[in-house]
């Protein structure tokens, strides 16, 4: 059992710098290559305070595919943020069928990996319009031949406005506390220090920057808005640390209180990934 674990564990992405903080969002996120909008909702998955400032409920769904048969969803609700917002997200992935091995290589069979998020997120001003903070906790799961479970928290906050009206600033801590409890084993999670700042204008032009095991990387994005429908890029850098770099496009529509967002890349672990979510705003 122990081997087994342990192997998996090696061609697995690890469940939260992977699945949870880059497929656990919204198609507009993930087409801006995981760069927030540190003063939307889509923010959020890297930067809780994001959800400080929003002004309307939203209620979304979000569907993950990709062309090696693995895929996922994510259901996603946020409340009025006066005095506080709140929001609840569910995510599950489904990995498709891994060959099980031991240690000496030999098949015993075949897993359906999975992994399971639900996050709670709370976030507010702090004494002014322009600044704000955010918790989420993350409850987490992943099931192999057995299940793991664990708990985390991110934290982050939000100045709008800094500088000049154009720019705002984020900084977050992310998987506090997290780890995943096996029978025998305990896996645990990077922290990530995040650094988000975004000017906007007629065009948005969004970076951040992500520290993890004492080395950065980074990811930039840019929209592109016009009448009701905006075209995105971004690129984001390898979640190895190296020298190479992932690209990702998309585009949304406003249809009234209805968005409608797709997002495309190619991942290493996980091939090319289609991204699509259908947004309703009260």
């Amino acid at each position: 059992m122990l081997p087994l674990i342990a192997l998996l564990l090696i061609f697995l992405p690890n469940s939260h710098a992977l699945e949870i903080t880059s497929l656990n969002t919204t198609a507009r996120n993930f087409s801006l290559a995981g760069t927030p909008d540190i003063t939307t909702v889509d923010g959020e998955s890297l930067n809780p305070a994001s959800i400080a400032f929003s002004r309307q409920i939203e209620m979304s769904a979000t569907t993950v595919r990709s062309l090696v048969g693995t895929g996922g969803n994510r259901f996603h609700i946020t409340s009025i943020g006066t005095p506080m917002a709140y929001s609840v997200t569910y995510f599950n992935y489904n990995y498709g069928s891994v060959d099980a091995v031991d240690e000496t290589g030999t098949k015993e069979g075949t897993l359906n990996p999975q992994d399971t998020a639900l996050s709670l997120t709370l976030a507010g001003p702090m004494g002014q319009e322009s600044l704000g903070w955010g918790v989420k906790v993350n409850r987490f799961q992943r099931t192999l031949d057995e299940k793991a479970s664990g708990t985390g928290m991110d934290i982050g906050i939000v100045q709008k406005n800094w500088i000049a009206p154009e720019f705002n600033f984020g900084i977050s801590y992310l998987n506090l506390f997290q780890k995943l409890n096996w029978e025998k084993i305990t896996e645990k999670t990077p922290r990530q220090l995040s650094l988000q700042a975004m000017y906007e204008a007629r065009v948005k032009f969004l970076i951040a920057y992500i520290q993890e095991n004492s080395r950065w990387r980074h990811s930039i994005g840019a929209e592109f808005p016009w009448n009701g429908f905006s075209a995105r890029v971004g690129m984001v850098s390898s979640k190895n640390f190296n020298s190479q770099a992932s690209y990702r496009w998309g585009f949304g529509a406003v249809l009234g209180n209805l968005k409608v967002d797709w997002g495309s890349a190619f991942m290493d672990a996980l091939g090319n990934i289609n991204v699509a979510s259908i947004t309703y705003l009260f």
